[in-house]
């Protein structure tokens, strides 16, 4: 059964020196699923539990993490992130959230001590990988976007695959090829400026995936009783 309007679970941490960022990125990030989703979102707060979380992922259709940064992220935040993949939830990033969905997984990411603030007219170019999520739903080889400001992979998580590079050879996106779901991240912002043909169709792919139904894997936590 098809959703109409999924519910979209969206977490970011509370770092106190970048509220107002993560505060704009909060309120863009609601605006691009309400109009390009067309989901509902949900914002969740920090600071709940492992248990809190497996109980939130069966309630969500998806789960959004954006406006973290790899080195910092609460322990809430993998917590949500494991319980959505092992409930068989698709799981999206955005920004530092990508570096987020990266630790959850395994991965590691760079330092950021010496990261200058986000710069909203900053943008860099972007190769897509062949036959990648990435290059099927933007349907292009190369994309232009905003600078992102996430931690740099280091080394992918387990099962996690580069979708794009940067010029430097940074991995601007990734997926991951085993979850029941899609995991999917972009270290840029796409909230940012939704209207963006690229941005768009992310939040298309979005509001598409959150409305599918999907089956936790056997052995899951989360897997159906038989």
């Amino acid at each position: 059964m098809v959703k109409e309007r999924p519910v979209i679970g969206l977490l970011a941490c509370s770092a106190r020196d970048r509220d107002l960022f993560v505060e704009t990125l909060t309120t863009r990030s609601v605006a691009a699923i309400m109009a390009h989703a067309a989901a509902v979102p949900v914002l969740l707060p920090e600071g709940l539990g492992t248990e809190e979380a497996k109980v939130l992922a069966l309630r969500l259709d998806a789960l959004l993490v954006f406006g973290t940064d790899g080195a910092r992220h609460s322990t809430f935040v993998s917590d949500m992130i494991v319980a959505a993949v092992d409930a068989a939830r698709p799981v999206f990033g955005t920004g530092g959230g990508s570096a987020g969905i990266n630790r959850a997984f395994g991965g590691t990411v760079g330092d950021v001590s010496g990261n200058t603030a986000f710069d909203p007219e900053a943008t860099e170019t972007v190769r897509t990988a062949a036959g990648s999520v990435l290059q099927r739903f933007t349907a292009s080889s190369s994309l232009t976007v905003a600078a992102g400001s996430a931690a740099p992979v280091v080394k992918l998580g387990d099962g996690l695959v580069s979708n794009a590079n940067g010029s430097d050879g940074h991995v601007a996106a990734f997926s991951a090829g085993h979850s029941a779901a899609p995991v999917f991240a972009v270290s840029w912002h796409p909230e940012w400026n939704a209207e963006l043909p690229h941005d768009r169709a992310f939040w298309h792919f979005v509001g598409e995936a959150a409305r599918a139904t999907y089956v936790a894997a056997p052995g899951s936590a989360m897997a159906p009783s038989l």
